[in-house]
């Protein structure tokens, strides 16, 4: 949303997570689904909250000191590890009870726009520069303008049923095609 919050929709009716009490609001920049049925929040300004029925927790990344309020993107992965990328401050990586900081040099920067998860458990990550990907989060593949991938921000994802990687950007779409 741009300033309201975040909203559920249940049996044709939206329920409210207003997350702070905040003249401005809240700006929710990303969403993810973990296997329990917790919902995490990545805001803008507000930083990291998780969401059940009993309503909106705000979240410290353990280990992380002061975890950045800005963030562009939140993903629970399948193996249970939750991604939450900055505006600025880099790529986090929760594991249990310990949060790592993904180094710049393997995301390509401090702004990490967009993550994804794809079928077979690989998590894609872009910001300004080349489209990376990490099966285990500790080893990183990149693809750059050698591969085709034209210089500029991936902002989203998806994945075809061919099991192709599509990623657009401000100004191209791009589709990554994969050896079964």
């Amino acid at each position: 949303t741009s300033g309201d919050g975040l909203f559920r929709l249940t049996r044709r009716r939206f329920r409210h997570f207003g997350l702070v009490d905040s003249p401005k609001g809240v700006v929710v920049q990303s969403v993810s689904v973990e296997p329990n049925g917790g919902v995490w929040a990545a805001t803008y300004g507000h930083g990291l909250f998780l969401l059940n029925e009993a309503g909106a927790t705000n979240i410290t990344l353990p280990g992380a000191g002061d975890s950045p309020a800005y963030l562009q993107s939140v993903l629970a992965d399948r193996a249970g590890r939750l991604w939450v990328s900055t505006m600025g401050a880099g790529l986090r990586l929760v594991e249990g009870s310990n949060t790592r900081r993904v180094p710049q040099t393997q995301t390509a920067g401090g702004n990490v726009i967009a993550l994804f998860e794809d079928s077979r458990g690989m998590v894609w990550h872009s910001g300004g520069g080349p489209l990376i990907g990490s099966s285990d989060g500790t080893s990183f593949q990149t693809f750059g303008p050698a591969d085709g991938l034209l210089a500029g921000g991936i902002a989203c994802f998806a994945e075809d049923t061919s099991g192709a990687l599509w990623a657009a950007s401000t100004s191209a779409v791009f589709r990554l095609d994969r050896p079964s």
